[in-house]
């Protein structure tokens, strides 16, 4: 097949620096088989991965399933999987706060609790096989997260994320006569950006019929129907950049789409195909340049650097590449870098402007984005990949960040949006959007008047941590008050917690504001039971000097004063003490061990801490 450009190619030397070397290994872990559809999720040192078992595509693989791996030691500690006569291979999964979605090949999409002991909480049955990632975005404004699954048989469906109900359905036509190969299967995964500004996402995604499509995330119907140039179907994931949508198609074409359905720009990466070739999906660097590698049947392949201004595309010969390239500083240069795995075992990190500025070799090819995050908690970056010899990989890189787009569809929602705002949850833009209505100015006036939004951050009261409570939960009021306090709005999810205790997580607008611990004995408390112990993981709350969970404990000890880590060798808890904090009133968790302790007894201490080390979550009791 011919391999250039419309506009002149520009081919760049590889540098004698850049010759292929290895990273470092932290650990490695048995996964079974992963695709170019397969994100890697990472979330409170937990790595989540789809898996297509030991045989893509076979029936009763008892290697399916769901993957949990502790980031720090790439120790399995969970498994999903079923006992079912099917093909159950999964691919992307996606997260609201505390749930999990995904679907699988039979056509199922599932949700399961991500906290206490992670039951599944619904299972619903579409009509064809769901081989790309869902998404979630709260669909029908109720204040919790939807998910929304497309399958082979073009069907496209948003599901109530509390009961796994269908919210609305749309099916796709058969186009015979448009597109080649026919088909009108969903491949790609949905992408989700708000494109008719009524505060709620809206879905863009490729079908194999030829088309790219815009749903209404409200209820479904088609706002419009771009069609492919070439023609041809759509393997890739669309992302969004700014107010354009980057879409690839499987026969060479990468174009940009506004929100109205328009194309403003057409890069053509070969001519005249004849086979497909895009299945990586489009990523960005912050300059709004775009990096997709090809995988084509014949002829050559490589990773193409497509600079935001109109200069010709830089194509590097890799070999086949249908894993989508992730954005950051793993170097530690202070620039973003785009890291890219090839289907022959390279790993390509490329300078925004095209240049290589480093490669190295791994133990097995893979079709699959990698993970960057920091994974085991040291300060630095991690790169976990997936191999076509089911293994999945930890390596150390050298920088720390910033990660502009670490995972597959660049976050845990799959959102498919570059710099995607994660935290405005459903009821907060919903909030902001009534005190703009009602010209309310004043936070407290606001939170005063609908009290169960003060936990969402808007004034220091609703999140501050004290000897007297977290937040508006206080110390000493009973359980049926504290509910009370809370609105109706608020869900409560139980679970044990460990150490002898149960704990009930308090969830406003999908997260978890903070937890009330009671006896393990007491399978469900009595509206009349005191509350005598919370404990809040979440990054918002802060003590009046402005120390929470995420704080350094090298802040922390600017501000309290000279910490001793503390651990207690029976149940292996760690917790670090400052000489100006009452060591009664106010507890500093730390999670996972971090300190190098020595000595004899049973609670052992050291005033030393490793670089990195920060309060997991802090816990106050009567």
């Amino acid at each position: 097949m011919k391999r250039w450009t419309v506009a002149l190619l520009v081919m760049l030397a590889i540098p004698i620096s850049a010759a292929p070397h290895f990273l470092p290994l932290k650990w490695q872990s048995r996964v079974g088989l992963t695709s170019f559809k397969t994100t890697i999720q990472y979330l409170s040192g937990a790595i989540l991965v789809g898996s297509n078992g030991n045989l893509s595509d076979a029936l009763n693989d008892n290697a399916d399933g769901i993957y949990v791996l502790d980031g720090k030691t790439g120790d399995i500690i969970r498994r999903i999987n079923w006992s079912e006569t099917a093909d159950l291979d999964v691919n992307g999964l996606a997260l609201s706060p505390h749930t999990l979605f995904f679907g699988n090949h039979q056509g199922s999409v599932y949700a399961y609790g991500i906290y206490g002991e992670g039951q599944r909480i619904w299972k619903h049955q579409m009509g064809g096989a769901i081989k790309g990632a869902v998404a979630v975005e709260d669909f029908n404004s109720d204040g919790t997260y939807d998910v929304v699954a497309a399958t082979v048989s073009g069907e496209i469906a948003a599901l109530n994320g509390k009961t796994g109900d269908v919210l609305w359905s749309n099916q796709v036509n058969f186009k015979p006569n448009f597109t080649l190969p026919k088909g009108k299967a969903f491949i790609a995964s949905p992408t989700l950006v708000d494109l008719n500004n009524d505060g709620t996402r809206d879905i863009v995604i490729g079908s194999r019929n030829g088309s790219f499509y815009a749903f209404d995330g409200r209820n479904g119907t088609i706002l419009w129907e771009f069609r492919t140039l070439t023609p041809s179907g759509v393997h890739a994931s669309a992302l969004v950049v700014g107010n354009m949508i980057v879409v690839a198609e499987s026969y060479s074409k990468v174009t940009w789409i506004d929100f109205q359905g328009k194309a403003k720009r057409i890069v053509s990466l070969a001519e005249e195909p004849d086979v497909q070739g895009l299945f990586a999906s489009p990523a960005a660097f912050p300059d709004g340049s775009i990096v997709i590698g090809s995988s084509w049947i014949a002829g050559e392949c490589g990773i193409w650097v497509i600079p935001s201004s109109n200069a010709a595309p830089v194509f590097h010969s890799t070999g086949k590449v249908s894993a989508t390239a992730t954005i950051a500083d793993g170097l530690g240069t202070g620039q973003p870098q785009a890291w890219v795995v090839t289907e022959d075992g390279e790993l390509w990190v490329l300078l925004p402007n095209g240049e290589v500025a480093a490669r190295y070799d791994l133990p097995s090819g893979s079709e699959t984005t990698p993970l960057i995050a920091d994974v085991d908690g040291d300060g630095i970056l991690d790169l976990v990949t997936t191999g076509a010899d089911k293994v999945m990989r930890c390596y150390s890189l050298h920088g720390k960040g910033p990660v502009e787009w670490g995972t597959f569809r660049g976050n845990r929602f799959n959102s498919g949006c570059i710099y995607d705002p994660l935290e405005t949850y459903p009821k907060t833009r919903r909030a902001l959007a009534a005190r703009h209505r009602e010209k309310i100015t004043s936070p407290n006036e606001y939170a005063n008047t609908e009290l169960h939004y003060k936990t969402v951050g808007y004034d220091s009261e609703s999140t501050l941590i004290s000897p007297e409570g977290i937040g508006p939960a206080r110390l000493g009021t009973t359980w049926g008050r504290l509910r009370r306090a809370m609105g109706p709005d608020t869900e409560y999810i139980e679970g044990r917690f460990g150490l002898g205790y149960r704990g009930i997580s308090v969830v406003q607008d999908n997260e978890e504001q903070f937890v009330v611990l009671f006896p393990g004995w007491k399978k469900k408390p009595e509206d009349t039971d005191p509350v005598s112990i919370l404990l809040t993981y979440n990054r918002t709350y802060h003590t009046k000097e402005g120390v929470g969970p995420g704080t350094p404990i090298s802040v922390a000890q600017t501000i309290y004063k000279k910490p001793l880590l503390n651990l207690d060798t029976k149940t292996n808890q760690e917790s670090v003490m400052f000489k100006a904090v009452p060591w009664d009133k106010i507890r500093f968790g730390l999670i996972p061990v971090t300190g190098e302790y020595t000595g004899k007894g049973t609670i052992k201490s050291i005033s030393t801490f490793p670089e990195g080390s920060f309060i997991h979550y802090i816990e106050v009791r009567k």
